[in-house]
């Protein structure tokens, strides 16, 4: 899918003509589409199921281990997606030591190839052309995610997202937490060149995404994932549960927000 490179729609003005009669330029109101707006967007489960990084990670590490140990890559897989089946979320490599008798020191090498790894992904064609229609509308797109930034920036590379949107920030790398700091939003911000009240911040954590955004002043969206809590007072301004339909809410939120303030 071609993704528009113009960012911005060009609307014609009546301005533009010296004698076209009509209201004066004083009492001219922008459109949805001359206005600046900004989207900043969440990347692990919001634009992509996480899962997928895992299990190609998990596949790294499968088949590290029949290299360096002769344990089939398959039944090295198998095993750790068994443990995290049952439960054993972020102790999958644990789970392979112990089931192989391997010394415990080994998963500091072992999480060194999963999150060194390259990962197998694919944007779904739903995230690409929600992208697409928001640039096209004129949105202006930031990526902020949490993360190691090395591991986060193999995902948007094998992703292909950095032709997809303005900016990535790699929220580490502007404190050390991370999201929910003002900080990483400020410099989301700043990287949009679009005030709070004029952006949203679109992700799936109530804390990260949705708290963190609030606290900056800006307008939120929070994309229900399977599993994920149900509303409360803390909870985003909308909530979707498909990504399809973020143009349209995100339109909304924002000439809500205008029609408040005014």
């Amino acid at each position: 899918m071609i993704v528009p490179s113009t960012l911005w729609r060009t609307v014609s003005s009546p301005w533009d003509a010296r004698f076209t009669i009509g209201p004066s330029p004083k009492d001219h109101i922008p459109t949805t589409a001359t206005c600046r707006r900004g989207a900043i967007l969440d990347l692990d489960d919001t634009l992509y199921p996480r899962e997928l990084f895992v299990q190609s990670g998990l596949m790294a590490v499968a088949r590290h281990l029949e290299e360096q140990r002769g344990i089939t890559a398959m039944d090295a897989f198998d095993t750790m997606s068994a443990a995290r089946r049952d439960g054993a979320h972020g102790l999958e490599l644990q789970a392979m030591c112990s089931q192989y008798g391997l010394p415990a020191d080994l998963v500091a090498e072992l999480l060194h190839v999963y999150r060194t790894h390259r990962p197998l992904l694919t944007l779904s064609r739903e995230t690409v052309s929600v992208l697409a229609r928001l640039r096209a509308d004129g949105w202006r797109l930031v990526i902020l995610t949490n993360g190691p930034p090395a591991v986060q920036r193999a995902k948007v590379q094998a992703l292909g997202l950095s032709r997809l949107v303005d900016h990535v920030v790699y929220a580490e790398e502007h404190d050390p937490g991370g999201k929910p700091a003002a900080a990483v939003f400020r410099e989301a911000l700043r990287c949009l060149d679009v005030p709070a009240s004029a952006s949203i911040c679109v992700g799936d954590d109530l804390v990260r995404d949705i708290a963190g955004a609030r606290a900056a002043g800006i307008r939120t969206v929070r994309l229900a994932t399977p599993g994920a809590p149900g509303a409360s007072a803390a909870d985003a301004d909308v909530t979707i549960e498909s990504l399809s339909a973020l143009p349209d809410v995100a339109a909304r939120l924002l000439k809500g927000a205008r029609a408040d303030a005014s």
